[in-house]
């Protein structure tokens, strides 16, 4: 999941009308594009794909935040329920750092206005100096 790239479409005004088109996944694997022809409901099936690579990703980055933190998948789950552990502030700074560099990524972008940006990462910024 972490190699596909981008998912595009095709339909033409019959496969409009009839909910059916072609898809094309572009990964970064030997194959580089892929293509699906006839698809039912192309879009929700696009919509399907790409939010299961977001899972995938996330939780790919649970268990790295995991082993960088010397924690593993127990101290993950048992800080996400609010448990104690002795690397749980740290595992709750990786998280705010993660947090502030995606959210420079979406002001940067333009997804964000500069009022909101700022508002944003006042909070995150204030969120880690608790607890330090």
């Amino acid at each position: 999941m972490d190699q596909v790239n981008d998912i595009s479409g095709t339909q033409n005004v019959w496969e409009r009308i009839f909910n059916y088109g072609d898809l094309i996944i572009e990964s970064a694997d030997e194959f580089g594009q892929q293509p699906f022809t006839n698809i039912g409901d192309p879009n929700t099936v696009r919509t399907l794909i790409l939010e299961r690579k977001r899972i995938f990703l996330e939780e790919r980055e649970g268990k790295r935040l995991a082993s960088v933190s010397g924690l593993g998948e127990e101290g993950l789950q048992m800080e996400a329920a609010g448990g104690g552990t002795s690397g749980s502030v740290k595992v709750r700074e990786l998280e705010l750092v993660e947090g502030i560099r995606r959210l420079d990524e979406l002001g940067s972008s333009g997804a964000l206005t500069e009022e909101e940006f700022r508002r944003a990462k006042r909070a995150l910024l204030a969120m880690l100096g608790e607890e330090r």
